[in-house]
């Protein structure tokens, strides 16, 4: 026998050892393992459609060591899963900037982690789902680092931003909580989650000022209202939700589906496009500037005409606004070039949520054209 089909195993004890026993296709599999550890990954490597000489090699690089291993990737039943983490990583590869991609990776690996549930936990609190009842494991570990990495560099909306800290707060909870329950009060001498949970409220409120029906985006707050004990702002959201969740039974909003991001090179959304358009004009007022939306459309061409009376400002300024996950490339640029030059203006502005190339930024350089990307813009929003 070389391989087992079926899944219906039983693992039991007998003496110091440990017995297998699987049936499928008319035959009866039985084999005894020195350790309960053994009999379990033997189990698992069957039911991922691998072998017993598998199982040997694995078995061969201890505990901790098979589940990490290439050869664990490789068999049958893991083989989907890798293919979106290398999908992810090539994304990484080709721009370590992609905050995006760091974040889908973290969501990889906590939501199809071996024993990952706090979903489905029974409390009403829902501070408490975001918690889990067992201690981290390296692939959380992992996620953890690949979180802290997203939020290092600049994500493609305040939802995602929000999206990214909620889920640290989950790990670090659970880092908390060591495998036991925990209370508000343990929380609460956290300066790290408080601080992540009023960032993440921040972000999920300008989102939600664009899209006030978001159901994930509402539980979200609710959650991070009750890890700062915000016993007024956990009502108005319970309000909201209540009120959305009506809304949605008679069929006069549609909830929203969860759409696949753009491909590198796509644009965003129409929809996410303007909004950024709306993002980037409120800035830009906030600085004194005058401004004039040139049309409803979410990318090409210029998005924004801005004048300034200001001394030594003074002048018209052509805005473009690209929510992109792409890097921009030249092409872009000088097309954008030969809009200011055509139009007289003081300057081009080129905003963007991703980054820019280097012969983008090689060919602005010099010329009234200014690169500002998610970082920038980021920092300009602040102050």
């Amino acid at each position: 026998m070389s391989r087992l089909a079926g899944d219906r195993f039983r693992i039991s004890k007998s003496g110091r050892s440990w017995i297998v026993e699987g049936d499928g296709r008319g035959w009866v599999y039985k084999r005894t393992f020195p350790t309960r550890w053994k009999a379990k990954l033997a189990v698992d490597v069957f039911k991922k459609g691998g072998r017993v000489s598998d199982y040997f090699r694995l078995a061969k690089l201890g505990r901790k060591g098979a589940t990490r291993s290439p050869l664990w990737g490789g068999l049958p039943g893991n083989r989907s899963r890798n293919k979106e983490f290398r999908k992810l990583w090539a994304r990484i590869d080709a721009d370590p900037n992609d905050a995006d991609a760091y974040l889908e990776l973290a969501e990889q690996l906590i939501y199809k982690s071996h024993g990952f549930s706090s979903l489905k936990s029974r409390t009403n609190k829902a501070w408490e789902k975001m918690s889990y009842t067992r201690n981290l494991t390296h692939k959380l570990s992992e996620a953890m680092d690949h979180l802290t990495t997203a939020l290092a560099l600049s994500l493609s909306s305040d939802l995602e931003s929000a999206k990214a800290r909620y889920l640290l707060i989950s790990l670090l909870l659970s880092e908390l909580a060591n495998g036991r329950q925990i209370g508000l009060a343990a929380i609460k001498k956290n300066p790290r989650i408080t601080s992540l949970a009023a960032d993440a409220l921040k972000g999920l409120t300008r989102h939600l000022n664009l899209d006030p029906h978001d159901i994930l985006a509402l539980r979200m707050q609710k959650a991070l209202y009750e890890v700062l004990q915000d016993t007024e702002g956990v009502g108005k959201t319970e309000q909201a939700i209540a009120e959305t969740s009506r809304l949605l039974k008679a069929g006069l909003i549609k909830r929203a589906r969860k759409k696949s991001k753009p491909y590198r090179g796509q644009t965003s959304a129409k929809g996410r496009g303007i909004a950024f358009e709306a993002r980037v004009e409120k800035m830009l007022k906030a600085m004194d500037l005058q401004t004039i939306n040139q049309k409803s459309s979410a990318d090409g061409g210029i998005d924004i005409v801005a004048y300034s009376e200001a001394p030594i400002f003074a002048g018209k300024y052509m805005i473009q606004c690209k929510d992109w996950q792409k890097p921009v490339g030249e092409p872009i640029i000088r097309d954008l070039y030969g809009v200011v030059l055509a139009e007289g203006a003081n300057k081009g502005i080129l905003v963007t949520t991703g980054s820019f190339t280097r012969s983008a930024e090689r060919f602005a350089k010099g010329k009234p054209i200014e690169l500002i990307d998610g970082r920038k813009l980021r920092a300009l929003e602040r102050g």
